[in-house]
């Protein structure tokens, strides 16, 4: 499967490399004035999901957004398979 994101300079990305490869990827786009970031797109690949690389990801990117865009809160959208994983977080 493919999946292109339009390049916008009003988001921001963050991704997981492993052995140079690319695993997963957040790209979210921060609300500053209203402090909260919209979390446009969330990936892991399929081996890596059970390692907890997309918790570490979640992990650092929450805490780049506190410290480098004030941000307290985020918002997304999510399928039946990933709202488990969004509510552990």
């Amino acid at each position: 499967m493919c999946i292109v994101l339009k390049y916008c300079r009003s988001h921001k990305s963050v991704m997981v490399i492993r052995h140079n490869q690319v695993v997963g990827g957040i790209t979210y786009r921060p609300y500053i004035s209203q402090k909260f970031g919209e979390i446009a797109f969330c990936a892991i690949t399929a081996d890596e999901q059970v390692k907890g690389y997309g918790t570490r990801l979640m992990n650092h990117l929450k805490q780049h957004a506190r410290d480098v865009d004030g941000l307290t809160h985020f918002l997304t959208y999510a399928d039946n398979n990933a709202v488990g994983y969004f509510i552990k977080q």
